[in-house]
């Protein structure tokens, strides 16, 4: 995997979880304390859940 590969699909997957947990902060919570903290908290487990998941795959095979 190329280094220029890697930053193009972190970049991306911090946009779609940028874009995915504003839309569901402002869906879900009235309040914007309870807003921003929404959004950090599933922006936070997008970010990271994707990147234990891709840890976790390198275990299971692949190049």
């Amino acid at each position: 995997m190329t280094p220029a590969g890697l930053t193009d699909h972190v970049l991306h997957l911090v946009l779609l979880a940028t874009i995915l947990s504003a839309f569901f902060a402002f869906l879900w919570r009235d309040e914007a304390r309870e807003r921003r903290r929404f959004f950090a908290r599933m922006w936070t487990v997008i970010v990271g859940g994707s990147f234990v998941v891709a840890w976790a795959m390198s275990f299971v095979g692949g190049r």
